[in-house]
């Protein structure tokens, strides 16, 4: 039986309650293919890289995606849980994961960072699909 079905609805799911302190968190580079034994996969790519991400799982682990709901078969055969966060502003919810992000729990890849004049810029490379990470864009200097 998954044990997706016995996670928090995602409108209610808290993302520290969903990781362990000691967990080992991966966010999946869409070139990933082999087994990591991550404790934890973040899937934030649409296209196959879900897919690929049931197999970087140790048993045990889980799978939280924001591109759809991760496969109740495939959670089963590969013996991880799974489950979809969707996007619903919630202020709660982002305070828990910039505590995560400053705890050093999850680690975004930011592959540029662009004056918000080159959003134009910013878009083109986003659609070219060879980004690795997120494009973050500037709107100003911080404040000296």
């Amino acid at each position: 039986m998954s044990d997706s079905k016995r996670l928090p609805e995602p409108s209610k799911a808290s993302p520290a309650g969903l990781l362990n302190p000691e967990a080992k968190v991966v966010l999946v580079p869409v070139g990933v293919n082999s087994k990591m034994d991550a404790d934890v996969v973040l899937n934030a790519v649409r296209g196959d890289t879900l897919v690929r991400s049931y197999s970087v799982v140790k048993k045990g682990g889980i799978i939280v995606s924001i591109t759809g709901q991760p496969d109740p078969g495939e959670l089963e055969k590969h013996g991880i849980r799974g489950a979809g966060l969707s996007a619903h502003p919630d202020a709660k919810v982002l305070e828990e994961l910039a505590k995560l992000v400053d705890a050093g729990k999850i680690t975004p890849i930011v592959s540029a960072v662009m004056p918000l004049v080159d959003v134009a810029k910013a878009q083109e490379q986003i659609a070219s699909r060879h980004t690795r990470g997120k494009i973050v864009l500037k709107i100003a200097e911080p404040p000296k």
